[in-house]
């Protein structure tokens, strides 16, 4: 039996001209010279943009303090529910693999 390495260098691409230099990766000393730049800078904006409403309103506006009090985060699962997953995993369990991801070719090469 044979063992194969793969490997991959991934290389990211320079932010495009005028774009924060940010990557997937968050990097927090980035992100804390930006900010401190932004600030330093003072150009922020500090007024809300016209046709925006100064204060949200509406039943799905929360605020962080009392969403907790005003939601209930638990669902429970009735019977009929825990049938329902139950005959899906038992379905599941039940397909062949080769009718999930059918790859004869690469299957047969993976058995030798």
């Amino acid at each position: 039996m044979s063992t194969a390495t793969i490997t991959s260098t991934v290389l990211e691409a320079p932010a495009p001209p005028g774009q924060p230099d940010i990557s997937y990766h968050p990097d927090i000393n980035k992100w804390q010279a930006r900010i401190a730049r932004r600030l330093r800078e003072d150009n922020l904006q500090k007024s809300i943009p016209d046709g925006f409403p100064e204060k949200l309103t509406g039943d799905l506006v929360w605020d962080g303090r009392t969403v907790a009090d005003k939601y209930d985060w638990t669902f429970v699962f009735t019977p009929e529910h825990l049938a329902e997953i139950d005959q899906a995993l038992a379905h599941f369990k039940g397909v062949q693999r080769h009718q999930v991801f059918p790859n004869d070719k690469f299957n047969a090469n993976m058995a030798n």
